[in-house]
């Protein structure tokens, strides 16, 4: 009972969050996915684009293998330009049929954060771990520890939470197979 209900409250944070940080976001030029590859691209469309992609992690599915309830896969791209940024890995993630975020890990930690703020401008919110860039439908993410960033698709990244909510809420017995919690509407300051 205490899991479910402290995962309600920082869902319900998170979600309020993300709502009112649409609303007050500076407006920049939101990416849309990594060189030729768009979010929401099928695997098979972004290795036509990108045949030296090597596989991080998909499913492995045997006879034996329960039918599971939604599909992750990870792909990898060595030595990949990034803007100013030279000698990159790359990670393209897709669930279910698109891809949903790519992540970066360029070797020169303050490059990368001097690349997103020259490219993005002023981050949307700032932490001492993490600096945010909130748009309409792209949020960008950079981790200066790691010097890690993220472009994400912000709808397919809730409707992945989500997806992944049920699943924990459905092995703790709280959620009905098949029936998924539903996301909340955008509100209407947060829609283009």
């Amino acid at each position: 009972m205490r899991i479910r209900q402290a995962l309600s409250v920082r869902l319900l944070a998170g979600v309020g969050w993300i709502v009112a940080s649409q609303a007050a976001a500076d407006t920049f030029h939101e990416p849309d996915g990594f060189g030729k590859a768009k979010f929401g691209m099928s695997e098979a469309q972004v290795k036509a684009l990108y045949p030296q992609m090597e596989v991080i992690a998909e499913p492995t599915v045997t006879p034996n293998t329960p039918p599971q309830p939604f599909r992750l896969a990870m792909y990898g791209l060595n030595n990949q330009t990034v803007g100013t940024l030279r000698h990159c890995s790359v990670e393209l993630r897709f669930f279910q049929l698109g891809m949903y975020e790519v992540q970066f890990l360029c070797p020169d930690k303050h490059a990368a954060r001097v690349y997103l703020q020259k490219t993005f401008g002023a981050p949307t919110r700032a932490e001492e771990n993490s600096l945010l860039w909130q748009g309409q439908k792209t949020a960008i993410t950079y981790a200066p520890g790691s010097g890690a960033f993220m472009f994400g698709d912000i709808a397919a990244t809730t409707k992945l939470n989500y997806a992944l909510l049920a699943l924990v809420l459905q092995q703790k017995g709280g959620v009905t197979p098949g029936t998924p919690p539903t996301p909340p509407a955008p509100t209407a300051a947060a829609q283009p």
